[in-house]
């Protein structure tokens, strides 16, 4: 997409903006009412991506088409970002050299971690962070599967690396994630500290502290091509999986991690150079290393 189609994309999305939205009432007294209001969006998304037989027999449909139709298989296969031309990182291959841990055990040891050291994540530990976080386990069929469940194995998700401290050799700066390669690619320099303009919260949490923060954004029209306005629930789901995914790794590599939902869509979109509409974020999440575990109840 060029630079005067992102801004037009841009224009058409502030039309929508929350902000002409009216917030004399809090969102409690909106639901004291409990009734369907016809301005909340997010009620009429429900309702209107609830699977019936009929939109069933369409899913089906479509479905269908991308499973025999070579121009749409290429057209998925082929659906990636291009970013070769940004200098490129190769990971070193993990090396599981810790202790094995009881999956059940790292389950119950899951928590929200908001304290962080000085101390700064090595690359080999960044290294099984991504790869058992967002990495291929296998294929299956010609068709390249990653650790996490995605609908239709059709992976809308990106996922995009604000370091804020050094790993090693690895400077701070945003980072693109390729599962296939375990590679990453570098879109910007930046300044560590300018991490804190993209959180509506960064004034009671200090962001530069974790080693990284994850930016999961989607790529929309990968999922919506095949399962129509249903599409946005999976997206939504396998941004979840992922998540989970980066906080049980994390545990397992006694690291510290945080889901944080406060992040600013536009700024944060604007930041990666993403349109907001055909790709924009959906989720972040904050690792880091901790002196101990600090469970803070969540």
């Amino acid at each position: 997409m060029t630079k005067s189609e992102n801004e037009i994309t841009r224009l058409i999305s502030k039309q929508y903006s929350p902000t002409k939205a009216n917030i004399s009432k809090t969102y409690f007294e909106d639901y004291q009412d409990k009734y369907f209001k016809k301005d909340n969006i997010a009620e009429i998304y429900h309702e209107n991506t609830k699977l019936s037989r009929h939109t069933k027999t369409k899913l089906e449909r479509s479905a269908a088409k991308f499973l025999n139709s070579k121009d749409i298989k290429y057209c998925v296969d082929n659906m990636n970002l291009d970013y070769k031309n940004h200098k490129k990182y190769p990971l070193p291959k993990p090396e599981l050299n810790m202790d094995a841990k009881n999956l059940f055990e790292i389950l119950m040891n899951r928590r929200s971690s908001r304290r962080y050291s000085d101390d700064n994540m090595d690359l080999n530990t960044f290294s099984i962070l991504l790869y058992y976080s967002f990495g291929i386990s296998t294929s299956q069929m010609k068709k390249e599967l990653r650790v996490y469940p995605s609908a239709g194995a059709l992976y809308p998700i990106e996922i995009y690396i604000f370091l804020t401290n050094y790993i090693d050799d690895l400077s701070p700066g945003v980072y693109h994630y390729v599962p296939k390669k375990h590679i990453l690619r570098k879109i910007r320099e930046t300044n560590p500290e300018s991490i804190s303009d993209l959180y509506a919260d960064s004034e009671s949490f200090n962001y530069t502290r974790p080693d990284l923060s994850i930016f999961l954004t989607s790529i929309f029209w990968r999922s919506y091509a095949k399962y129509g306005p249903r599409a946005y629930r999976y997206i939504l789901q396998e941004s979840g999986h992922i998540c989970q995914n980066v906080q049980l790794v994390a545990t397992a590599l006694n690291l510290g991690s945080i889901p944080r939902a406060g992040y600013l869509d536009n700024q944060v979109n604007n930041y990666l150079g993403l349109d907001g509409v055909s790709e924009a974020v959906v989720s972040s999440i904050s690792v880091g290393c901790v002196s101990e575990v600090v469970q803070d109840g969540i």
